[in-house]
């Protein structure tokens, strides 16, 4: 950025010789018989291997139309999975009759389903759950909206990290790894275990004749920051924990 006289100066640019674009720039791969996309001109490609020596742009061969066309054919055989998260603003159950068959027409064939604080949680649990939660006949409805357009469903549950939901209410907050953030359940106190299976087992009585389950371990920033975890038997080995 160049300032001038305290006043912002745009930078010049030579239209004879513009910057190079951004790699996920590219064209893409062409769709639906699309005319195919040329390959960038060697001047760009001698930028941009100036730039990234490690990988050489533009040596690779033209794809011809049949090629093309397996990848296509490769590309129709993957499921295309959208992740449904739940939590925060809760949409009206009548919104899942339309909203499932836009995604049906765009290709989607699944859906991973996160209910968080938003299911129907009874004993214990109930005290995390959201002011206006789904009700079982609002988990059958949208169960049946995603069968009438062809989406089977995986529930998510969150079984480590992406905990907040639960954690912030003041009665589980003992079970923070560390007592300041509510992200992580702590792995050291017997009771995280008890809260976890109590969490998994009413989702899947739900979800019985769900083929898949998605256990959420992800983005666990930190780890064993508990009082109880200084005796872990696993506290210097991640792998076990």
């Amino acid at each position: 950025m160049n300032i001038n006289g305290g006043k912002f100066v745009p930078p010049v640019v030579n239209i004879n010789n513009p910057p190079p674009l951004p790699i996920n720039k590219l064209p893409p791969f062409p769709i639906n018989n699309n005319p195919l996309p040329p390959l960038p001109n060697q001047q760009y490609n001698d930028i941009q291997n100036q730039q990234f020596p490690n990988y050489q742009f533009g040596n690779q061969q033209q794809p011809d139309e049949s090629q093309y066309k397996l990848i296509e054919e490769q590309l129709d055989k993957l499921e295309r999975i959208v992740h449904v998260d739940l939590k925060g603003a809760v949409p009206r159950v009548e919104y899942f009759k339309d909203f499932f068959k836009m995604l049906k027409d765009f290709g989607a064939t699944g859906i991973l389903l996160e209910y968080e604080d938003v299911f129907p949680f009874k004993g214990r649990l109930a005290e995390a759950v959201n002011g206006q939660p789904y009700t079982l006949q609002d988990i059958s409805f949208i169960k049946a909206q995603a069968a009438a357009n062809g989406l089977y469903i995986i529930p998510l549950v969150q079984t480590y990290g992406h905990l907040e939901w639960i954690l912030k209410v003041k009665s589980f907050s003992h079970l923070r790894d560390h007592s300041e953030y509510p992200q992580v359940i702590t792995q050291c106190l017997e009771e995280s275990y008890e809260v976890i299976f109590d969490m998994l087992d009413q989702v899947i009585e739900q979800h019985q004749d769900s083929l898949y389950f998605h256990v959420g371990l992800d983005e666990v920033y930190y780890k064993l920051m508990h009082a109880n975890c200084t005796q872990a038997p696993f506290q210097g080995d991640f792998t076990k924990a």
